[in-house]
């Protein structure tokens, strides 16, 4: 990862890089990536795979502990317990 922020300018770049690289740790792994024009993307390497959520699967720019569509699906069925939709 720190490979990714020091060589890529923008959120762009880092994505491509990330394609032909790899975490050198085999654990579950997610990072929160912003630029400058503020666009955004999760970067989560869950076995083995690099998974990208970003625009549209991005809705809340924020991370937990959990990987981040199990946290979204969380936040989705307490949403919708509470009434809100």
């Amino acid at each position: 990862m720190q490979f990714l922020l020091d060589t890529a300018g923008s959120v762009d770049e880092v994505l491509q890089l990330a394609q032909r690289t790899r975490p050198t740790v085999a654990t579950k792994q997610h990072f929160l990536i912003c630029d400058a024009s503020s666009d955004c993307a999760v970067l989560e390497y869950l076995g083995g795979e690099l998974r990208v959520h970003r625009g549209a699967s991005l809705p809340f720019v924020a991370l937990a502990n959990s990987p981040y569509a199990a946290s979204l699906a969380h936040l989705q069925d307490r949403l919708s317990a509470e009434g809100h939709e």
